[in-house]
């Protein structure tokens, strides 16, 4: 499926689809693949992790769906807690290119391969599938909770069209999807923990993307952004 048809289902699905489970600074600029599977080899040496697929991301009508896929492939790890933390064994979804392109943008693990529940988000948390922020995650995260966030850029470490993030702002909102119940400003290298009374949640922030336009540039080229990535454990 070329780039141009992705783009355009992705308009359909933005039309119609509910109030997303992670919603970031990300847009659909690109196209990473997504897939699920096991996790049957690390190599910590050269920071990959190997796995065995059983179902990848078709961008079916209306808005995509998991399909049934077998094969082994490699990825890289997106930050050092996950290849501190992600074992042979473990069933996990990944999102991004795989070796030889070599780009890990999101990876969840799971309980397990017959309970699809994510305990464990490592990359960027808008960047699991549906990668659109106007979709609810699937598979959902523990305790359906939704996670927000927001960059700022620093306007003084800037490309054309994406800055370096200054600091983020993270939302938690509840199982219900109504009520906020923490929210915290975390710049590079800081944590935040919500305590609730079955769920902690802790949030790592690695460094981050935010748009030049318009807070650091009010006149950026009429072409499309690239997706702003950030780093979250």
């Amino acid at each position: 499926m070329n780039e141009n048809t992705k783009h355009n289902i992705f308009g359909i699905c933005v039309a119609i689809a509910l109030l997303g489970a992670f919603v970031g600074d990300a847009s659909a600029a690109f196209n990473p693949e997504g897939y699920m599977g096991t996790v049957v080899g690390k190599d910590s040496g050269n920071d990959t992790f190997e796995v065995k697929t059983t179902h990848n991301w078709s961008y079916n009508l209306p808005c995509g769906e998991w399909q049934p896929n077998i094969a082994i492939m490699e990825w890289p790890f997106p930050n050092e807690d996950a290849l501190n933390e992600i074992n042979v064994g473990d069933y996990v979804e990944v999102l991004g290119f795989p070796e030889p392109y070599g780009r890990t943008i999101g990876l969840g693990k799971m309980n397990s391969i017959t309970e699809k529940v994510i305990t464990d988000i490592y990359g960027d948390p808008n960047f699991l599938e549906p990668y659109w922020s106007s979709e609810p995650l699937d598979p959902p995260l523990l305790g359906t909770f939704t996670i927000k966030y927001s960059n700022t850029p620093n306007c003084s470490d800037c490309g054309v069209r994406n800055c370096e993030a200054n600091y983020t702002n993270v939302t938690i909102i509840n199982e219900t999807g109504q009520v906020e119940v923490d929210d915290h400003r975390l710049h590079p290298g800081q944590t935040c923990t919500y305590e609730g009374m079955e769920y902690r949640i802790n949030i790592t922030f690695h460094s981050g993307e935010a748009p030049a336009c318009p807070v650091c540039n009010d006149s950026c080229p009429l072409v499309h952004s690239p997706s702003q990535i950030s780093q979250y454990t």
